[in-house]
């Protein structure tokens, strides 16, 4: 099935689809396995390439950033958590997660999920900002 200005059309066995569109275009391989067995191919061919403009604004330093590098350790580290959070998101710009974040010594918690589920509750409380969210990890090899 090929999916194209809001259109889509099935096509089966030796027929071919000739399709254009200015915009997305989807394709989509079916089989129900009880006539045809040997797979698909298929071809897209752009006949424009796409925008070269990957300008990146850069900073304006009318205002410096605001930068602050948060560890929690500990249950008193995440008393009051959503407090502290919602703190870190109002005030800064940047903010560096430390890699030695501990939740209560809980093994289940590792630095990995602690990373992640503090960004996913900093993110959540304060949606509309964009602060920049860090993790600050490093490893010590031997």
């Amino acid at each position: 099935t090929v999916s194209a200005n809001g259109k889509s059309k099935a096509f089966c066995k030796k027929k071919k689809p000739k399709v254009t569109s200015a915009g997305d275009m989807s394709v989509v391989f079916t089989s129900n396995a009880k006539k045809q067995a040997s797979g698909a191919s298929c071809q897209v061919t752009c006949v424009q390439a796409a925008s070269t403009n990957t300008t990146v604004p850069a900073q304006k330093w009318s205002t410096v950033p605001k930068w602050a590098d948060f560890g929690l350790y500990g249950p008193l580290g995440f008393k009051d958590l959503d407090f502290k959070l919602e703190f870190a998101m109002d005030s800064y710009d940047i903010i560096s997660l430390e890699k030695c974040s501990q939740d209560d010594g809980n093994p289940m918690y590792k630095t990995e999920q602690i990373f992640v589920n503090l960004t996913s509750k900093m993110r959540e409380l304060r949606p509309e900002r964009d602060a920049k969210i860090l993790n600050y990890w490093g490893v010590h090899v031997t």
